[in-house]
């Protein structure tokens, strides 16, 4: 993973080093996207790790709310990120933690993240970021399919691209019961919308790269 920000929200920008003139040119798709919502949003950042620290055990949280991410089981710092960093995840028992992002902030999310699945195994089942148990909100990857999900029910997913090149996805959410609307985005491109899904809940850990003892990201 390359950048996490979490705007009220949630954002993140990275570049990736492709060599073939699409994957350019869905990298800059991506960068661009994402640059306009954080300009939009970043001064609201609850959470913005650029995980640019390179050494240790931890990744700076960028924003006011100073929340940390302290590594866990060995995640290793990868230096193939556009940045020049990255966090590399074995998919065995890496994973990165925070603590409550932020509690009782209403119902409305936007998360977003570079992602690099590993190619060895494109049809994992690995979680990106989110709080869990099930009654908050989640980006995981699962069987080639990008999910954006709350209490699990009625999720929204999209079909995920290449796995080992770099990715941007970002999901949204407003709304509370009733009036409902998520969007998930890859690499700049809506692709796909949802009225049905539940509202989400701010409840338990910020994890990055596993959920609650279990579905761990094998990728950066």
């Amino acid at each position: 993973l390359v950048v996490i920000s979490i705007i009220g929200m949630m954002s993140s920008v990275v570049l990736a080093t492709l060599n073939n003139a699409r994957g350019k040119a869905r990298t800059a798709a991506g960068q661009k996207f994402d640059n306009s919502t954080y300009h939009a949003f970043g001064a609201d950042a609850l959470g913005d790790w650029a995980f640019d620290d390179g050494v240790g055990t931890s990744a700076m949280d960028r924003s006011v709310y100073n929340k940390s991410l302290t590594l866990t089981n060995g995640p290793t710092w990868d230096n193939s990120g556009a940045k020049g960093k990255a966090i590399l995840f074995d998919g065995v028992d890496d994973y990165a933690t925070s603590g409550a992002v932020l509690s009782g902030a209403g119902t409305s999310v936007t998360a977003s993240a570079w992602i690099k699945v590993d190619a060895t195994v494109p049809n994992q089942n690995g979680f990106i970021m989110g709080q869990s148990p099930n009654a908050s909100w989640q980006i995981v990857v699962t069987g080639g399919q990008l999910q954006w999900r709350t209490t699990n029910v009625n999720n929204l997913n999209c079909t995920l691209p290449k796995a080992g090149v770099w990715h941007h996805v970002l999901a949204t959410q407003t709304g509370a019961s009733g009036s409902v609307k998520a969007s998930l985005y890859i690499d700049g491109a809506l692709c796909g919308t949802s009225t049905t899904i539940p509202p989400i809940a701010w409840a338990g850990n910020f994890e990055v790269g596993r959920y609650n003892n279990g579905f761990y990201f094998k990728g950066s």
